[in-house]
């Protein structure tokens, strides 16, 4: 991330949900993250074992680096 934000300083970056929703003035930008945050909750019901809801407030930002693996 940090590499990202040094190409382009003016890149703003999602880095807490709970934080973005209570601090953000765009009711645009909090309706699609209120939106991607059903569809994830929606996606994880199809998981036969361990489904899980609201990830996006328990779960770390996947960044390129962890899919490298």
């Amino acid at each position: 991330m940090s590499e990202m934000m040094q190409k382009n300083p003016k890149l703003n970056m999602v880095t807490s949900v709970k934080k973005f929703l209570e601090t953000s003035k765009s009711k645009a930008l909090k309706d699609m993250l209120t939106l991607d945050i059903y569809a994830s909750n929606v996606y994880t019901l199809g998981y036969e074992k361990d489904s899980w809801s609201n990830l996006d407030y328990t779960n770390k930002i996947i960044t390129i680096n962890d899919m490298k693996g």
